[in-house]
């Protein structure tokens, strides 16, 4: 006895892996380069958006940096690691120079501007800090993965001149290993 839907199912069988196989080919193709101008391409949203230095009261956008190479952090007050990572960044700042701006990102929501500035403050760390609106927090989440939102593993990001975004790897980086990466794009 024949059962007339077992080559039917073997036909959509073959259908359903030619159809993944062709998603799997597209999704792998080469995106178009952007053209000149793109600035949507070029420049993503999160260097736009409104920062407030919480030392200074300043405003600020990371745009503004343009032309400096930028070391941005990610962090939380209450992460151990952040501290550690904190402390090499103040021993590396010293053999910056004016060329490099620092900024350390927190991005708990739990943590307000008084909370960061003690923090700062209370350990001497006299670069630019600034409290993560929630907008910016996901639009870095959306370029780096979720990893560039967890402190403890202290996220770096290096901006070069031209605004291209360099993440650093995981774990701490000594002052040196930051000095040599900012020398990359320097």
């Amino acid at each position: 006895m024949r059962f007339p839907f077992v080559r039917s199912a073997k036909i959509n069988i073959l259908f359903l892996a030619w159809l993944a196989l062709a998603v799997a080919a597209f999704s792998c193709a080469p995106r178009p380069a952007s053209q000149p101008g793109d600035q949507a391409a070029t420049q993503p949203d999160w260097l736009n958006i409104p920062l407030k230095d919480v030392n200074t009261g300043k405003a600020f956008q990371l745009s503004d940096f343009k032309g400096k190479i930028v070391v941005l952090e990610t962090m939380a007050v209450w992460c151990t690691t952040c501290l550690a990572q904190q402390a090499e960044i103040k021993k590396a700042e010293a053999q910056f120079g004016d060329e490099v701006v620092s900024v350390s990102l927190d991005i708990d929501p739990n943590e307000s501007e008084d909370i960061l500035r003690k923090h700062a403050q209370g350990n001497g760390f006299g670069w630019i800090f600034a409290v993560s609106p929630r907008s910016v927090s996901q639009q870095l989440e959306a370029s780096f993965g979720r990893t560039v939102l967890n402190p403890t593993s202290t996220p770096v990001i290096i901006l070069d001149k031209d605004q291209s975004s360099h993440r650093l790897r995981s774990g701490v980086k000594s002052a040196a290993e930051l000095v040599a990466e900012i020398a990359r794009y320097r």
